[in-house]
């Protein structure tokens, strides 16, 4: 007989193989992917990085930050994200703000995963160029 090795789960019930992030084909032929700059494209896998499975609409992700997880400039950043908004992959939940007494990176909203009791929107996939 062959031995069966049990996996553990974690205490949501998954199982503890490897985090990954996806990326579905019908993602990749939407005219919004297709339009997408490969800083933009690389950005959505960095925002879909930070999605836990509960966390939607709590990602927190600041230009800097982005700057520093992609090793690009600044403005790179802040086109990428401007970019991912404008084509419908993110929302911005609450704005960040960046005062003395108050700093705080714009949480997000990942369109493709549900928000609470909500379905995802998806956006993305309605969004087609301008002619």
């Amino acid at each position: 007989m062959g031995s069966r090795t049990r996996r553990k789960l974690l205490p949501n019930g998954r199982n503890q193989q490897g985090r990954f992030v996806k990326l579905e084909h019908f993602e990749m032929n939407c005219p919004a992917y297709r339009e997408m700059s490969l800083a933009g494209k690389v950005s959505l896998m960095e925002f879909r990085r930070r999605y836990d499975g509960g966390n939607n609409g709590e990602i927190s992700f600041s230009v800097r930050e982005l700057a520093g997880r992609l090793n690009c400039s600044i403005n790179t950043a802040h086109k990428a994200i401007k970019e991912l908004e404008r084509l419908g992959w993110i929302k911005a939940a609450v704005k960040g703000t960046f005062t003395r007494k108050n700093r705080h990176a714009t949480t997000w909203i990942l369109t493709n995963q549900p928000l609470g009791d909500e379905l995802p929107t998806k956006e993305y996939a309605r969004w087609r160029p301008e002619n």
